[in-house]
């Protein structure tokens, strides 16, 4: 009779053991996923951040040529700010893509 008890506290305690290793799991991989979109924001806030830069780097840029007398519109100028834009819009979906890999 003690081996059936014997037993049956072996199994209960077998099972036990499984659920606590299911919600560890469980817990792990929600914590992997909240850590991948902690990271995919990031990215996409340091974009952001850096597109904002670009706007302010870029309206000083117009705002100085225009006080030196130069047409900011036409010519080199504007293939300058043209040039620094498509760069900048490059580093910021480079940091997005890096994000998005990590996550």
């Amino acid at each position: 009779m003690f081996e059936y008890i014997s037993a049956g506290l072996s199994i209960l305690s077998s099972v036990m053991g499984d659920k606590a290793d299911s919600d560890q799991l469980e817990y792990n991989a929600q914590a992997q996923e909240y850590a991948a979109v902690e990271t995919e924001l990031s990215g996409r806030s340091q974009a952001a951040r850096i597109r904002s830069q670009a706007e302010a780097i870029t309206g000083s840029t117009i705002s100085a040529a225009a006080g030196s007398g130069v047409q900011v519109g036409t010519g080199s100028v504007l293939d300058v700010i043209e040039d620094n834009a498509f760069k900048i819009e490059l580093d910021a979906l480079t940091i997005e893509s890096d994000s998005m890999r990590q996550a």
